[in-house]
């Protein structure tokens, strides 16, 4: 796809109202989608923007007062052969594209071709779209074509996690500077996508399924990872915030030769361990930095720290405010690695 490769930010907030209009239309809709904008007439043009380019990909997250878009075929003509996939979190949305007319509910995705010509009546809504190569698509997808329009329902299980991770993607500096990431992401979009558009078969949903596992079980560490002062985190509640069952989830680190409450031990631990050690934290207590982490037992924690890293909580600390840092960072560090499941290091974010 066109356009430079990193995220961009446009908003309408300080432009005087008589202007919004030409500026939104020449230097976002026109260039981008080529598109005309109209706005309600009497609702002045709100327009925040946020966008990440990719390559094949361009992931955008924005809010927009109701408007009438439209791509007339003078544009379509040269436009890139791409599919956008769009879902307002307000609605209803019409849509009218190679002859097909539509309504949208709230909440509900609709797939259109960029190079037809389209009508949209859209409402003041936040709103994800998602472009990406139209030929790429169908064949991850396994189809030779697919209508103007294709509507995929909320509750779509792989629309739901491709929402959240077209989210995620727009605040992740990481993936934007990794050319290696960045070509995962849209494998991670392709694969959704498909899904939602015909994971009802079996040879798609089992040539796709491994990617779908792996988008599920980055969301359930970083929910963990979000919630680890909690100390009511459950199963249950990780499955609810997913939208999928506790079994599913389980199945998930079982298929890592671990369970969620592993998981959540070792991500506790290894965020004591970081408090413990690090100077910004040295007056908080031993039982802050347990209760810090979700520990509301402080034998427990005592416990299982120890037979963690061998060293009691206190030792630890002292071993980094007391020994010379030449001498001792090796142990320290070693037992730290050794302990990481897997070989993995303890997470301390």
């Amino acid at each position: 796809m066109a356009g430079l490769i990193g995220a961009t930010q446009f908003s309408t907030a300080r432009l005087p109202e008589a202007e919004r209009e030409a500026v939104v239309r020449e230097t976002i809709w026109r260039p981008l989608y080529g598109m005309d904008i109209e706005p309600d007439a009497e609702t002045p043009l709100e327009f925040d923007f946020r966008l990440l380019t990719l390559p094949g990909l361009h992931c955008q997250q924005s809010r927009i007062s109701r408007a009438r878009l439209q791509r007339d075929r003078r544009f379509a003509a040269h436009g890139r052969d791409y599919m956008a996939l769009v879902c307002f979190q307000d609605g209803p949305a019409g849509v009218v594209c190679g002859g097909v007319e539509v309504e949208v509910a709230a909440g509900d995705a609709f797939l259109v071709h960029g190079m037809e010509a389209a009508r949209f009546h859209v409402p003041s809504s936040q709103y994800v779209c998602l472009d990406l190569e139209r030929s790429a698509l169908l064949e991850r997808a396994g189809l030779p074509s697919l209508p103007p329009v294709t509507v995929i329902p909320r509750t779509d299980p792989a629309l739901v996690v491709l929402l959240r991770y077209a989210r995620e993607l727009l605040s992740d500096e990481v993936t934007q500077s990794s050319p290696e990431l960045s070509r995962l992401a849209l494998r991670h979009v392709q694969d959704l996508l498909a899904l939602a558009l015909n994971g009802r078969k079996a040879d798609v949903q089992h040539k796709l399924e491994p990617g779908l596992r792996e988008l599920r079980m980055r969301e359930a560490r970083q929910l963990i990872h979000e919630h680890l002062a909690d100390p009511e985190l459950s199963l249950d509640g990780v499955a609810r915030s997913l939208g999928i069952s506790r079994r599913y989830v389980q199945r998930l680190f079982e298929q890592e030769g671990s369970s969620f409450s592993r998981e959540v031990l070792h991500q506790r631990l290894g965020r004591a361990r970081h408090l413990l050690t690090h100077p910004l934290f040295r007056n908080w207590t031993i039982t802050r930095i347990a209760l810090e982490v979700g520990f509301s037992d402080l034998s427990y924690f005592n416990r299982c720290f120890r037979r963690t890293f061998h060293a009691t909580p206190t030792e630890m600390r002292r071993l980094r405010e007391t020994a010379n840092e030449s001498t001792h960072q090796s142990r320290v560090d070693g037992a730290w690695v050794q302990a990481g499941r897997d070989g993995r290091e303890l997470p301390y974010r």
